[in-house]
This record gives structure tokens, C-alpha cells and sequence, in this order.
């Protein structure tokens, strides 16, 4: 194990993924579950603090909607490194975690790469279980808008901010880049009033599509497809959305997953570039040393950092 994942808390989520509705945790659940995970969220905000001492509250003065100082999280915020010079593109990376907690290897490791290929970056800090899945959503937006309407004091191009997700912030990512983006441009707040929506969208081993996968003649379950669907982010594609970099391991997740959503992409015109890895598992980040679990070091599949640059570059970043 790397020295930087010293202390490594331990945490069950088989259990919670069984026990959750959905991506929600039910109330009766809630003690045992934040008990459990504390370390790990304290884990995260010891390196997330370090990446940046200052985090900035997305949410400003009004405070966070639907904030709960009793679930031991603190208020939704983004640390950022900026360079100086010229005004840069921004890259906004959300970590997964599956909704439990947020993976710094995914998060803090990822934008410090980033940084060092000369983007600006940020790191979000959204809200997790036992909030419900929808807190994570609105601070995702909330983020991208925060970004944006900030990008002079930022030295960031206001159109050149892209949003690159893992796991359930590839969820969050898709999430920004297909819902309606438009800001209300009658509100008081300035931040309220830019667009949420990501000029780019790199995908990295998420949610990028929940159409039913034949798991054979007796496999489908109907009640658990209804619950993918309101989910799923291929519904709101169009031919309004930013370009995608979809980037997936067939080693553990399922190929379709991403090729599906590629194919809903490619029917409304958007511009994307996917890649299949043949193998490689679920979380594995940059795919280098820089992780908690040794076997996520795999040479072959690091090539996507690469690849990715080059793909941002194409279009201007």
C-alpha cells in the first residue's frame, strides 16, 4: 500500500449496498451506518484539507438546502488549485464512493495529476448517505454554477470548465451534463443564475447507462429496471449536450454499461470517445500506485490519463 493510505479505515459496503432502497438509506439504519463510516469520512477530509486548507462553501451565506449537523458532514464545498498567468481551463472532479463515502484516490490523487498537465482543478465535496441521493445532485449543480459564476477571481475560462466523475460521481457528472443547465437569471444570488452544465464530460467507470442488460431468460426483474429507469441519465441525453469521454474496465464491470449510453450519444449527435479496457477492475483511479489496493496498479489501463488530456486539448481545454 502506498504511504499516503496509511491508516486505511476498513468499512463493509456489501452490507449497506443490501440494506439501502435504491441509493437511499433507510432511517432506522442511519446511527449504525454513520457510526461505521465516520473514520472513512474523516480519512477524506484529513487529504481533502490538505489538497486545500480553505475549501469554499458552494452554498454561500443562504447555508446548504436540507443541511443536517447531526450526520457528521460538514457543509458541501470545493477545494481548488489555481495557476497563475493566463486565464486555464478547469477540470471538476467528483470521487465515488457509492453514495457511502468519497474515494480520495478518485478525488484529491486525481486532481493533483490533472494540475501537474496544467488544468486548474477542484475537488467537490458533496453530501453522502444518509442524505438521500438527490442532496448529491444538487451540489454537483450547485458546484458547477459556483465555478463558473466565480471563474475571474478563479483565473478560469468560463467556458472551457469541464466535470470528470468516478462511480457515483460519474453519476454525478452525467447527472450535470443532461439535465437542463439554464440558471435563473432573475435571482439575487449570482450563482443561481449560471449554467450547471459541464462544457465537457469525462466518464470514468460509472452510471453511464441503466437500460436493461439481459442477465439471461429468467433474469429480469421488473421492479428493479423501474428503479434504474428514474435514474437513468440516457433519458435526458440531447443534442444539446457537452462532449463525453467514456472510459470503462471489462475486467469486473459490465462493457454495456458504457456502450449503450454511447450508442444513445452517438443517436442525438453528441460528439464522444469511449474506450474499453479488456480487463481491470471496478475503482481503480489513475491506475497506478496512487491507491489503497495494489492491484489497482495496471500499466495498460493508465494510458486513459493520456488519452483523456489529449481529448480535452482537442476541444480547447
Amino acid at each position: 500500500m502506498h504511504p499516503r493510505f496509511t491508516g486505511w479505515p476498513k468499512t463493509n459496503d456489501q452490507k449497506w449496498f443490501a440494506i439501502r432502497k435504491g441509493f437511499d438509506l433507510p432511517e432506522a439504519y442511519w446511527q449504525e451506518f454513520m457510526a461505521e463510516y465516520k473514520p472513512m469520512w474523516d480519512f477524506w477530509q484529513k487529504d481533502f484539507r490538505t489538497f486545500d486548507p480553505n475549501p469554499q462553501p458552494i452554498w454561500g451565506e443562504s447555508g446548504t438546502p436540507g443541511f443536517r449537523a447531526d450526520f457528521n458532514q460538514p457543509e458541501p464545498s470545493v477545494g481548488v488549485r489555481i495557476h497563475s498567468g493566463a486565464p486555464r481551463s478547469m477540470i471538476l472532479v467528483c470521487p465515488g464512493g457509492g453514495w457511502f463515502w468519497k474515494a480520495c484516490y478518485e478525488g484529491t490523487v486525481v486532481a493533483e495529476h490533472f494540475y501537474n498537465e496544467g488544468f486548474n482543478v477542484a475537488v467537490l465535496d458533496y453530501r453522502v448517505n444518509p442524505y438521500p441521493s438527490t442532496a448529491a445532485c444538487e451540489d454537483a449543480m450547485r458546484a458547477m454554477r459556483y465555478l463558473r459564476a466565480n471563474a475571474e477571481r478563479l483565473n478560469t475560462l468560463p467556458d472551457k470548465i469541464a466535470m470528470m466523475g468516478f462511480s457515483a460521481g460519474s453519476f454525478l457528472t452525467g447527472h450535470c451534463a443532461t439535465m437542463p443547465p439554464d440558471g435563473d437569471p432573475n435571482a439575487a444570488d449570482p450563482v443561481a443564475r449560471a449554467s450547471s452544465r459541464p462544457d465537457a464530460a469525462v466518464l470514468c467507470y460509472g452510471a453511464g447507462s441503466s437500460l436493461p442488460v439481459s442477465k439471461g431468460l429468467l433474469g429480469y426483474d421488473r421492479e428493479a429496471q423501474k428503479q434504474l429507469s428514474r435514474t437513468a441519465i440516457e433519458r435526458n441525453v440531447n443534442a444539446d449536450c457537452p462532449p463525453f469521454f467514456i472510459w470503462q474496465c471489462a475486467g469486473m464491470d459490465d462493457p454495456r454499461n458504457a456502450t449503450q449510453f454511447a450508442d444513445v450519444l452517438a443517436a442525438c449527435g453528441v460528439p464522444f470517445e469511449l474506450h474499453i479496457f479488456p480487463y481491470g477492475n471496478h475503482g481503480t483511479a489513475l491506475s497506478n500506485e496512487l491507491h489503497p489496493d495494489p492491484r489497482a496498479n495496471d500499466p495498460h489501463v493508465a494510458h486513459w490519463t493520456k488519452l483523456c488530456t489529449e481529448w480535452l486539448r482537442l476541444y480547447g481545454f
